[in-house]
């Protein structure tokens, strides 16, 4: 009888039979060992708040996403973080996939998007995940991922290929994670908020918030957050 899975359709399959476990698990991490955090908020330009990205979520006027990341520094990693629409895989909303080099001294805070990018979130749209990835930096098999985030910032590039780099990215992002599940790490406090929401001006206490997910020398670890649409 011929298999039913090969390669990345195998990958698929698992990360389909196991999804529900991906980036909620309760899982600790090992602190003597390798491992990233990451937090992905809604900022609300209008109401001037922020709050932690949940399934419920909502679009709205002003409002946008952003992810905040570290990691210990155990050894030198990167991340790249996207986000796929759950039908097709092609990239959501127009947010291009970030590349971000989180180096080796450990604990040096990142934002995505970069610069001046902005994932905004204003209107209803199709469900869609967003992927953090924390890749060791020598990781063999990764250079098509780092390729395919390359090309997917052309945004002038037709809608098709896009399409189909984006579908290659979110498999190739799945394959060097093995399917890892992340632990959400556990809030040690809690800021000053409304119902989740930190208002005003000053940073926003993302490490409360944080899920820790571990890696290893030979393999990337993924978290991932989803949002059900409308």
């Amino acid at each position: 009888m011929k298999a039913l899975f090969s390669g990345t359709a195998l990958i698929v399959f698992f990360h389909a039979l196991f999804s529900h476990a991906v980036g909620i698990s309760a899982f600790a991490v090992d602190e003597s060992m390798p491992y990233g955090r990451v937090c992905l908020t809604v900022r609300d330009g209008a109401e001037k708040t922020e709050a932690p990205f949940e399934g419920d979520s909502k679009p709205g006027p002003g409002r946008s996403l952003q992810a905040y990341l570290d990691s210990n520094g155990k050894t030198a990693c990167f991340a790249i973080v996207a986000a796929f629409l759950k039908s097709s895989g092609a990239l959501a909303n127009g947010w291009r996939p970030v590349f971000v080099d989180l180096g080796s001294d450990g604990f040096e805070e990142k934002k995505v998007p970069l610069g001046g990018e902005r994932w905004g979130w204003e209107r209803p749209a199709e469900a869609f995940e967003v992927f953090a990835v924390f890749i060791p930096k020598g990781a063999q098999g990764t250079e098509k991922a780092r390729e395919l985030v390359a090309k997917l910032q052309d945004p002038g590039a037709p809608a098709a290929v896009a399409k189909l780099q984006a579908r290659q990215l979110r498999e190739e992002l799945l394959r060097i994670a093995a399917i890892q599940t992340s632990g959400a790490a556990q809030p040690t406090g809690e800021p000053v908020k409304i119902g989740g929401t930190v208002r005003g001006e000053g940073d926003f206490p993302w490490l409360k918030h944080a899920r820790s997910i571990s890696f290893t020398d030979g393999r990337a670890g993924l978290s991932i957050f989803r949002y059900g649409g409308g």
